[in-house]
């Protein structure tokens, strides 16, 4: 009890901090020859089996209503498991000197966080909105109205978490604890919001998604210490509540939203594309990662389209078809290898898209989405110096303006005839004034890009 009141009452001052894991440390030595797999020191494997025990009874605990007793209660129970954390930590660095376990509490302490937001989050929405009726396991998370011990317990749990988190980032990252506190909590506080509409919450989850990768960006990701085991443990933490708030909306409404599928579909590509690849240290294994990653990416974009509302097969190919493959080429340029051939496959498909578009569905609108897209590829593969992504757009560029040949054609048919016959004469004569001005260095000009297009690879 001590160390609670300790902590209440002085909440932005920690207690002796664990020292941190930086890039001081002394480095390895360098890699020699293959050693065999040595078994991790008993210590640290007991710290990792009973993190992984805590937290496997904080999700037993959220999924199973075990005690049968009223919602604070409950919920109090849990608080106290993660003051208990915070302070076995505090126990470990004053009085045992142990900095590692110290640093493993405060973190645990930190990372249940999410889990202690949530359920205040269902409290508030059962006092403000009402009971809601689950069947099967879905019971566990219907919260009842606690009643007038609701916004006590409310604001005493917050002067608690508050400054127990910061403790907890400060023993891991103790240079970015204030901004790893801030965004940690900004996070957490989207779990109390009392909506529960699926597509409201697929669009707070891409915003929290987009905010979280660019503050990591912005603060983090060039900082040498946040690039430590400790570090980069923090920043995948400040990511938990929107895990959190994922899960608990496809769990209880995944069937009611594509948009919510969609960000799901979105989280997996970016852990494919950017978060495995950090980890993996075998490059071999870091590219499979990342081709792996435009199935989730397809299937995002496509359920994303879905819930728009275009349907129909007039829209499939310029909404669907090809932004995808422009997301194919984009994603392709990080891999090391099967980039080319995805790029290559993506240049294909997308003027063999805007061909079929055409050849079903006939109109001037689908002859420039023809010449549209051959001319991104055109560009796409000059800019990349990929000689048949270049051949391929240039292909698709000729079908467009033999269509758009056909489309003048018909032009001269109509009761405008004059009118299409006098424009005509006078794009020729210009063409030849033209030609005999610039004709020369014209023909050097194609020669010249005929000359570098078969340079390239």
């Amino acid at each position: 009890m001590n160390t609670d009141s300790s902590l209440h009452d002085t909440p932005m001052s920690p207690p002796p901090l664990p020292p941190q894991a930086t890039e001081d440390t002394p480095a390895k030595p360098a890699a020699g020859p293959a050693r065999e797999w040595q078994w991790p020191p008993l210590p640290k494997l007991l710290r990792w089996l009973g993190a992984t025990t805590l937290l496997a009874s904080a999700l037993a605990f959220l999924v199973k209503d075990w005690m049968q007793t009223d919602e604070v209660f409950r919920y109090l129970q849990f608080l106290g498991l993660t003051v208990l954390l915070s302070g076995c930590g505090w126990f470990c660095i004053s009085r045992w000197k142990d900095d590692k376990g110290a640093r493993t509490f405060f973190a645990l302490g930190a990372a249940l966080l999410p889990a202690n937001f949530a359920q205040l989050g269902a409290m508030l929405y059962a006092k403000q909105i009402g009971q809601e009726s689950f069947n099967g396991f879905r019971e566990a998370f219907a919260f009842t109205d606690p009643g007038p011990l609701m916004w006590p317990t409310f604001a005493g749990a917050l002067l608690l978490l508050i400054p127990l988190t910061y403790l907890g980032f400060a023993a891991m990252a103790r240079k970015q604890a204030k901004k790893l506190t801030l965004l940690y909590i900004i996070g957490n506080s989207l779990l109390l919001l009392t909506t529960r509409d699926p597509n409201l919450v697929a669009m707070l989850g891409f915003a929290q998604l987009a905010g979280l990768i660019w503050a990591d960006r912005r603060y983090f990701a060039s900082q040498s210490s946040m690039k430590t085991w400790d570090g980069v443990a923090m920043r995948t933490l400040l990511f938990a509540p929107f895990g959190l708030q994922i899960g608990r909306n496809l769990m209880l409404h995944g069937n009611d939203s594509e948009l919510l599928i969609s960000l799901l579909f979105t989280t997996l590509t970016l852990v494919f594309y950017t978060g495995l690849p950090r980890v993996l240290k075998n490059s071999a294994c870091a590219n499979a990662s990342r081709l792996i990653s435009l199935a989730p990416a397809a299937v995002a974009w496509a359920t994303a389209i879905n819930a728009t509302g275009l349907h129909g097969d007039q829209w499939f190919v310029p909404v669907t078809l090809i932004p995808l493959t422009m997301i194919a080429a984009l994603m392709s340029t990080k891999m090391t290898r099967g980039g080319h051939a995805v790029r290559r496959t993506a240049a294909l498909v997308a003027v063999g898209g805007a061909l079929i578009q055409l050849m079903f569905f006939e109109s001037a609108y689908s002859s420039l989405l023809m010449v549209g897209t051959s001319l991104s590829v055109i560009l796409s593969g000059y800019a990349m110096k990929e000689r048949w992504i270049f051949r391929i757009g240039l292909g698709g560029l000729g079908v467009g303006l033999v269509y758009h040949l056909r489309y003048a054609a018909d032009l001269y048919q109509s009761d405008w005839i004059w009118l299409s016959l006098a424009g005509t004469g006078v794009l020729v004569i210009l063409c030849s004034s033209y030609l005999e001005r610039y004709g020369r260095q014209g023909w050097q000009s194609i020669r010249t890009l005929h000359h570098k297009v078969s340079q390239w690879k």
